[in-house]
């Protein structure tokens, strides 16, 4: 009857050993599970701020080119004018070469 008493208190230690380390592997994972969660709304924020700034780049982006555009398109405006006044410059700058590149203007005056 002592061996049967003895089988119970351990079986019973064991049963609150195996309780209690239940009970913090479940604390466990429920602070890593919120963990996870501020993680992943931090994400989410990043993503949104990321999201707008690659939306402002590309308005700049096109704004820059719509402005490149009309620079061309005045500058060709006034090798034209000058031209047809008499004003001969010889040499303009080619922006759509991209290296500095200068290009003789033929003019006929």
């Amino acid at each position: 009857m002592a061996y049967r008493k003895e089988q119970e208190s351990t079986l019973a230690s064991l049963r609150v050993s195996f309780e209690t380390e239940m009970h913090e592997m479940g604390e466990r994972l429920e602070d890593r599970e919120e963990a996870v969660q501020r993680v992943a709304e931090r994400l989410r924020r990043r993503e949104l701020e990321l999201e707008s700034v690659r939306k402002d780049l590309e308005q700049m982006s096109s704004m820059c080119q719509r402005r490149e555009d009309e620079s061309r398109r005045l500058q060709e405006t006034l090798d034209i004018e000058r031209c047809n006044h008499g004003i001969v410059t010889k040499y303009k700058f080619n922006s759509k070469a991209g290296n500095g590149a200068l290009l003789r203007l033929d003019c006929a005056l």
